[in-house]
């Protein structure tokens, strides 16, 4: 039963997104705003909610006010591949992503068409230009917020990876502001993929799709923070940290130093 559950969940999405990823890219194209944002990424909050709906997950946004009145960037922990999916399905956002994700097709066309911002992770030059494009995207157009992932990568849900110190000096720089947010999964084992464990990306879909469900996510947006010329990046990335770590209950990892950044790019 379960399987024939997974099948039907699967057949339909697809046939889902072949019809309406090129109603959002012409929609991208044609750059018309309702509110917030453009219509293409009202488009994709709708395209979520089915998403969520079908798949029988449940989102609960503890403050939601405060995700819609928010202008600058959104600070999440990355415990799952759904967390795009259940941030999107509360209001229209844009992304700072991987390259990768830029090749990939129907996700990555999706992305583009809400000016979602590409790094190559590999490239120092493509980092540092990544950096000026979500400073200028801001500031040229404060909404809809920026969502960027201070991990840097997905973890399994036991704990956070050190933050980067990346976005919080981004956000120090140019006087941006940023909310730290909780994104917690009752049903952990069913959400996350466990791709650092050798897990097949197609594997951990098809264990969603079978899941009759009901999935629950809760999103808490946590205190805003407007930084001050004068603070550390390493305090704040810490502080965003923990706040979201103690919203989990989860053990406090300390955020990536310099020497553990110039570290890693050398390796």
């Amino acid at each position: 039963m379960r399987t024939l559950l997974g099948a039907a969940r699967l057949a339909v999405i697809a046939v889902f997104l072949i019809v309406c990823t090129p109603i959002v890219l012409i929609a991208g194209l044609l750059h018309i705003r309702f509110g917030i944002a453009g219509l293409a990424n009202w488009l994709c909050v709708y395209m979520a909610r089915f998403f969520d709906w079908l798949f029988n997950v449940k989102v609960t946004s503890t403050d939601t006010k405060r995700l819609y009145e928010h202008q600058g960037f959104i600070t999440p922990n990355h415990s799952s591949y759904l967390d795009i999916v259940t941030l999107t399905h509360i209001l229209p956002l844009r992304f700072m992503a991987a390259i990768e994700v830029k090749r990939r097709p129907f996700i990555g066309w999706l992305a583009q068409a809400i000016d979602t911002v590409f790094v190559d992770r590999t490239s120092l030059s493509s980092r540092r230009d990544a950096v000026n494009s979500i400073a200028d995207a801001y500031h040229a157009q404060p909404d809809p917020p920026i969502v960027i992932f201070p991990e840097g990568r997905l973890g399994l849900g036991d704990k956070l990876f050190p933050f980067k110190l990346g976005t919080f000096k981004l956000a120090q720089r140019n006087h941006i502001a940023y909310l730290p947010v909780a994104i917690d999964y009752q049903e952990k084992e069913v959400a996350v993929w466990k791709g650092g464990l050798g897990e097949k990306m197609l594997h951990a879909v098809w264990r969603l799709a079978c899941f009759p469900g009901p999935l629950h996510v809760t999103i808490t947006p946590l205190a805003p923070v407007l930084p001050e010329p004068d603070e550390r990046s390493v305090n704040l990335a810490d502080s965003a940290q923990y706040a979201i770590e103690e919203t989990l209950g989860l053990p406090h990892q300390k955020p990536e130093t310099a020497a553990q950044k110039k570290a890693a790019q050398v390796a």
